[in-house]
């Protein structure tokens, strides 16, 4: 058995699931990319050395949840239902558009494109998707970016009907084949000794036998006959920014913070590594999304941001624009460091439902003169900034209507607190018309104009009710995406 916590930063397995992924023996030594990673210190290890069970962050506990994967694998046809049962549901709660956000596992992620697109051409797909492929802080940093980079322009030539639906399939998985067998090949335990190098093997063929092995030994999907032969040229998913983790959470002391010395592997970029791996993607186009608790790690994305604002200065010039880089979560925040947002056309990716009243752990971690930019929505909105709004689901429940009161009758933590909420306007806002220029679609997107693509939600009652936390919540009446009613909820209301 394997449970997860509730913000999918740590994993507790019972001795039967550590057996079975083959990981309950002494360390150190520990599996080889988690001390290239230098993350040794995510196994919490009992007297006796062997793991108890607890295993923090995504990149650390795949080593068991991989192995697991492959033993007890999901078919690709429910992966499908799964997928589709997941975006129904978003559409009932009034979702037109969501954002996948990578979980450090780019085999895995580029998989869930293809599961995507296949949904999209079925006419399966009842709510946009914008996803990502993580990049992991070692030699294959730039591979991945690149990776995305190749995915994103494949998916744009299938959009562009210069290649067809099945053509763009057979490259996707070709493309996923690779990035498993490069990462996880048997090359990257040779100089581990025997056991490690056989338990790289083991991992490289759970990524192979979940991920890739699936989508290669079914018949293409696309060829039959039955799907359009040709992607919409608008359609519904994209792939077009890298993910990354900088660091975990304030719970678990892995928020990498300027008021303490980072924990062994924190932060997981190092600045030298941010200052290649975001101007890179920068000039490719890709946006860079970085999951960033702690204030250390949002100084070090802003600095990197600002270091490709400067790189690839031309490059925008002949684009006509720059990229919309997004800073996730910020919880903690330098105030020197907020008008940055703003100056460096960062997007503060945030999550309301996250903010709580002080009484929680996180409360007692953070220093109270840390509080007064914590979580710091309003500031960022007075500074220039672009908010914009996100669930993290399942962290947090995705539901709108609890998301927006939350933002916009939020108190301050302490008297004589800086009040960090937002208005109404703010708080739509941030789910609209600001969503929308993360993925580059103003002029499609996020407003309700003439011309503009037929993606609508519409609520009973009047809309100013969200401005109370008492008040009712109003029903999803209608959801719309792409001129489609993707759910009706008018007979129940």
């Amino acid at each position: 058995m394997v449970v997860y916590a509730h913000d999918l930063h740590t994993v507790w397995a019972n001795t039967r699931a550590l057996e079975a992924a083959d990981v309950l023996r002494a360390m150190p030594p520990f599996p080889p990319m988690i001390e290239e990673l230098g993350l040794d210190d995510k196994v919490v290890l009992g007297q006796d050395g062997l793991p108890t069970g607890e295993i923090r962050e995504p990149e650390v506990y795949y080593f068991l949840t991989g192995p697991l994967e492959e033993q007890f694998p999901l078919s690709v046809d429910k992966r499908l239902d799964d997928l589709e049962a997941a975006c129904t549901r978003l559409a009932q709660l009034g979702f037109t558009c969501a954002h996948n956000m990578g979980l450090a596992q780019p085999a895995e992620e580029i998989s869930f494109c293809l599961l995507l697109l296949e949904l999209e051409q079925a006419d399966r797909l009842p709510i946009r998707i914008n996803t990502s492929i993580s990049a992991v802080a070692d030699e294959h940093m730039l591979a991945d970016v690149y990776q995305t980079y190749l995915l994103r322009n494949a998916i744009r030539r299938g959009r562009a009907g210069k290649h067809t639906a099945a053509e763009l399939h057979d490259a996707i998985v070709e493309l996923l084949a690779e990035t498993g067998r490069r990462r996880h090949g048997p090359e990257a335990g040779q100089a581990t000794g025997r056991q490690q190098a056989d338990l790289v093997r083991r991992l490289h063929d759970s990524v192979l036998s979940h991920h890739v092995a699936p989508h290669q030994e079914r018949e293409n999907p696309h060829a039959g006959g039955d799907m359009p032969v040709h992607l919409n040229r608008q359609g519904k998913v994209r792939c077009d920014t890298v993910k990354i983790f900088m660091d975990g959470i304030v719970e678990k002391n892995t928020a990498f913070r300027l008021d303490q010395k980072p924990e062994e592997g924190i932060p997981e970029f190092s600045q030298a590594e941010l200052n290649v791996l975001v101007p890179f993607a920068d000039s490719l186009g890709l946006q860079v999304a970085a999951h960033c608790i702690g204030d250390g790690s949002v100084r070090a994305m802003l600095d990197a941001i600002a270091r490709a604002r400067a790189e690839n200065r031309t490059i925008d010039q002949e684009r006509g624009h720059r990229i919309p880089h997004r800073v996730e979560h910020i919880e903690m925040c330098r105030p020197t460091d907020v008008p940055r947002f703003g100056s460096e056309h960062a997007i503060a990716s945030m999550q309301s439902l996250h903010e709580r009243a002080p009484t929680t752990l996180w409360h007692e971690l953070v220093p109270r003169e840390h509080w007064q930019t914590a979580f710091p929505w309003r500031d960022v909105v007075d500074n220039g900034g672009l908010l914009v709004f996100g669930s993290d689901w399942p962290i947090v429940p995705c539901d709108v209507r609890l998301a927006v009161p939350h933002a916009v009758t939020r108190k301050p933590w302490f008297e004589q607190a800086r009040d960090q909420s937002i208005t109404l306007q703010q708080a739509l806002d941030a789910y609209t018309a600001n969503a929308a220029e993360t993925d580059y679609s103003t002029a499609i997107k996020g407003r309700l104009e003439p011309g503009m693509l037929a993606d609508l939600t519409i609520l009973s009652g009047d809309v100013h009710a969200l401005e109370r936390s008492d008040a009712p919540q109003p029903d999803i009446l209608l959801t719309l995406c792409d001129g489609r009613i993707t759910w009706d909820g008018r007979a129940s209301a």
